[in-house]
């Protein structure tokens, strides 16, 4: 039986990530997302509240367990019992980018006692192939519409994260 993981930053998570761990979910009757925390990188949202915009999307189905890590994604996967890293992969420079982190994540699985770690490469949907949380936080940033990309709720966490004064405010702040 495989036990898939699927680890990234998510910040935030995209409608992207959504339907990768909805799909993923599906097909395997459960799934772990692991938000990882690198201390080196300052993220708009805390891993916390990473999960809580997950839980806000998802909800709780049966199968899925949300949590963040600190750490080698080998080790969480270790930690959690995962077997399988799932990976969302939109265009060719994802996949030579997946293609070196699954041969390094692999080689060093095989170093545990656990065994090989491998990797499931899910293709997003066609209309959320080419966004990324960068040009999603950037649209937002500068007043665009992101809802073809975020869910209502994540838009507004981060509208409001980022300051944003929509047109609905009486003045521009920086007038």
């Amino acid at each position: 039986m495989v036990h898939p993981l699927y680890a990234g930053s998510f910040d935030p998570p995209t409608r992207g990530h959504i339907d990768l761990c909805e799909r993923a979910l599906e097909l395997f009757g459960s799934l772990v997302i692991g938000i990882g925390h690198n201390p080196s990188k300052q993220g708009l949202f805390s891993p916390e509240e990473r999960c809580d915009l997950f839980r806000e999307v998802m909800g709780e189905p049966e199968g899925l367990q949300i949590s963040t890590f600190q750490g080698l994604v080998v080790d969480f996967a270790k930690d959690q019992g995962c077997d399988t890293l799932v990976r969302g992969v939109r265009d060719i420079r994802d996949f030579s980018y997946e293609w070196d982190m699954a041969h390094s994540n692999r080689s060093l699985s095989l170093t545990s006692a656990s065994g090989g770690l491998e990797t499931l490469f899910l293709i997003p949907s066609i209309e959320l192939s080419f966004a990324s949380s960068s040009l999603i936080k950037e649209i937002v940033q500068n007043g665009g519409d992101a809802s073809s990309w975020l869910h209502p709720g994540i838009e507004a966490r981060l509208s409001a994260r980022l300051n944003i004064w929509r047109d609905h405010h009486e003045s521009d702040p920086y007038e």
